[in-house]
């Protein structure tokens, strides 16, 4: 099996490759200084001289605050980026896996016994909900789905949500980091009012492959089981790393940001699950996992 995976250098893709690797896939790895999914034209001639069976489109533009900034170049990758390699998948005649975000929700979904703070329980979103983005980012990723959707039947669209790996910066590194900032004497605020469930690439990358050799396309939610806030990941994330680090809770009306946040991001990971594909675990049982394999190194950004 022959694999072409754009966005190469990121995060995700990072380990996907890693993993697909593992497994005796050869993979054809594009970064955007290699192949600009922006251009059709490019897209095309690079698909068709790779000939891959699949193609998985890990591209994006993910700077959150960014797009709302950047709105051509949100729509420009996240939307047209996405259509042509959906364009190319189908003249080269193979599968495409498009990568796609919880942000296409509006994230407003209410929750069970919401009067009380140490037993709230997200409502999740599950695969067929309207969808309703309130940032830019988000509405470009949800373009994005609908031109995947008219321009290439075999696909792939695989909504995850909070990723963090040994690649790329994420959340994990963020809080690490903090104990050699210079103000790392004062307490951290992290918000504690928006739900969703931290998902290991790694694991990310194990649910990609075990979809894409199937013929089951469609639209999937892949994250990890149960959720959290991220006050209580960073919780988890102090406790197993060791760190001297004081957090206090806050809200998210008390951090503002240019780009809104979805207060629920919990996805349901149906489609998967009632065609027995889910293998995606539990967030803490994986971030133990995540950390035992990386935190040696991860520890330097404590010191």
């Amino acid at each position: 099996m022959k694999v072409l995976v754009t966005g190469a250098k990121g995060q995700l893709a990072s380990d996907l490759i890693s993993f697909l690797r593992e497994n005796d896939i050869e993979i054809i790895p594009y970064g955007k200084d290699t192949l600009d999914i922006t251009l059709l034209n490019e897209a095309i001639q690079i698909s068709k001289r790779a000939k891959p069976h699949i193609i998985i489109n890990c591209a994006a533009y993910t700077d959150v605050d960014g797009c709302e900034t950047h709105k051509d170049l949100a729509y420009k990758v996240n939307a047209m980026g996405a259509k042509n390699m959906a364009i190319s998948a189908r003249k080269v005649e193979c599968k495409l896996v498009h990568i796609s975000t919880d942000y296409v929700f509006d994230g407003n979904r209410g929750f069970k016994h919401p009067w009380d703070k140490e037993h709230r329980i997200p409502e999740p979103y599950m695969e067929w909900d309207s969808p309703n983005p309130q940032s830019i980012y988000g509405h470009s990723k949800w373009v994005g789905e609908t031109l995947v959707r008219e321009q290439c039947p075999n696909h792939f669209i695989i909504r995850t949500a909070w990723l963090y790996g040994a690649s790329g910066q994420n959340f994990v590194k963020t809080i690490l980091g903090k104990s050699k900032s210079p103000q790392r004497d004062e307490p951290v605020y992290i918000v504690d009012d928006q739900f969703g469930t931290p998902t290991w690439t790694r694991d990310l990358a194990r649910q990609i492959l075990k979809l894409m050799v199937t013929e089951t396309f469609g639209t999937y939610h892949a994250t990890s089981q149960g959720f959290c806030t991220w006050y209580e990941f960073a919780q988890e994330i102090i406790k197993v790393s060791g760190m001297n680090l004081e957090i206090v809770s806050c809200t998210t009306e008390d951090y503002p940001t240019k780009a809104r946040r979805p207060k629920n991001s919990v996805l349901d990971n149906w489609m998967l699950r009632c065609q027995g594909l889910d293998f995606m675990p539990d967030w803490r049982q994986s971030f133990h996992k995540f950390w035992d394999k990386h935190g040696t190194h991860l520890e330097g950004l404590t010191r």
